[in-house]
């Protein structure tokens, strides 16, 4: 929190980015850098967050991440060839998840953090083995056990210790402590080589003393922990650690609010994709189309189906739900208001609003683009839709190819797709929209 220079506080609203993972995969060995296990995790979410908007996969099976994506997440843009460098260490290292048995699994050993990669400029591919696969498709079991990771604070550590130790103890925030291990076994945890830090008095100062005392003086850091020695005689065996939560006393990321076009939203949509999705709708036929996805939610909670959220909010706003409430309201109000001929007359002598305006340029263009769509050979025609839909940002692929396999060159008839496919025509046959009009 700030002050200004009249001492009065300042109030931000604050949006925690949090990661949700389960148990299995946040206890792992550390035996790669502090970065690629940041990498990884990004991964990791990225996954999970496209299979729960049903984003299918490429056809070899790649799912894909923007640079800028990890970019903002990390706080900078590391250079090309470190990722590709990075990427190749996550593919080649052992993994050893579900260290603590937490779940009640055991512990298990597999080849390679990722098994495919590949980078471009803008994106990273990637797939991971399928045992990983099987966990992180596995997360909304009612029995699953998970952990709310805050982000900006995990990614504000730049030591790798203090992050691994941050990232174990959040994690057993609610019980207080974690699990008790030996002095093998938290040489294990953490990466370190038996060569490394032979002698305890080097391990607990680099690697627990320091880590711990950067932990507890962050402004940023939301827990405060200590260690707790077990000893046989003046020898140290083992160890763990008490955790306390902390007040926070600065923020490393302060996010814009919400859009109020997204206020009944029952889910949180990513601000990326609010601004992709306000750059195409206006704000009222964004909030119209939310409030018509929450009317189909009821339906769907009355028929005791499930419900994904997230998926039908990006299907109703790309696909302008809100339209149908706007229709209906016209129908209502025409049934309801008795207009006499006098002010029928007053109204049609009153110049037409911008928002008709707007309606009617659009037609134009619209027909314009149309014909000399369909003019085009079928084949042409198909390959234009595929141009427009690879070409469009993540949020809406999986939307646009699905209706496109389902209609044909019926999806000419959705206003939703031809909105995104006569810009995308325009800049590709050099003739600006606004030289037509």
């Amino acid at each position: 929190m700030t002050k200004n220079n009249d001492s009065k506080s300042v109030v931000r609203k604050v949006t925690k980015r949090q990661i949700k993972t389960p148990q299995s995969l946040i206890h792992i060995k550390h035996t790669i850098s502090l970065f690629q296990y940041k990498l990884w995790i990004l991964l990791l979410q990225e996954f999970k967050r496209q299979f729960d908007l049903n984003e299918p996969t490429d056809d070899r099976g790649f799912r894909y991440v923007s640079m800028s994506y990890i970019e903002q997440h990390i706080g900078y843009a590391p250079s090309r060839q470190d990722i590709i460098d990075d990427l190749r260490a996550l593919r080649k290292e052992e993994i050893c998840f579900n260290y603590f048995e937490k779940d009640g699994n055991k512990t298990q050993y597999f080849s390679g953090f990722i098994s495919e990669m590949k980078v471009t400029r803008l994106t990273i591919g990637f797939k991971f083995p399928s045992v990983i696969d099987d966990v992180m498709l596995g997360l909304d079991d009612a029995k699953a056990i998970f952990q709310m990771l805050n982000w900006d604070v995990f990614n504000h550590f730049s030591g790798k210790y203090e992050a691994i130790i941050y990232k174990l103890c959040k994690d057993y925030l609610g019980v207080g402590r974690t699990p008790y291990m030996t002095v093998d076994e938290f040489r294990e945890y953490m990466g370190i080589k038996p060569t490394e830090y032979a002698e305890f008095m080097k391990l607990n100062e680099w690697v627990i003393r320091k880590p711990t005392k950067s932990i507890n003086t962050s402004d940023i850091s939301d827990i405060t922990v200590e260690p707790i020695y077990s000893r046989n005689g003046r020898k140290v065996i083992g160890l763990h650690f008490l955790v306390t939560p902390k007040h926070q006393t600065s923020f490393p990321f302060i996010e814009s609010q919400t859009n109020p076009a997204f206020a009944h939203a029952k889910v949180t949509i990513a601000l990326s994709d609010q601004e992709t999705y306000l750059a195409l709708f206006s704000s009222e036929q964004i909030s119209l189309s939310i409030d018509r996805a929450n009317q189909y939610c009821d339906e769907l909670k009355k028929k005791e189906k499930t419900i994904n959220y997230g998926a039908i909010y990006k299907t109703a706003i790309t696909e302008n739900w809100g339209q149908q409430i706007i229709e209906q309201r016209s129908i209502h109000t025409s049934e309801q208001l008795d207009v006499s001929n006098d002010t029928l007359k007053n109204l049609a002598s009153q110049p037409q609003n911008t928002k008709k305006s707007d309606e009617s340029d659009w037609s134009i263009i619209h027909q314009k683009f149309l014909m000399r769509f369909t003019a085009l050979p079928e084949d042409e025609q198909h390959e234009l839709i595929q141009g427009c839909i690879k070409a469009q940002k993540d949020v809406f692929k999986g939307v646009m190819r699905k209706n496109y396999e389902a209609l044909d060159l019926k999806i000419l008839e959705k206003p939703s797709f031809t909105t995104l496919l006569w810009p995308y025509l325009a800049e590709l046959w050099q003739e600006p929209i606004t030289k037509i009009l």
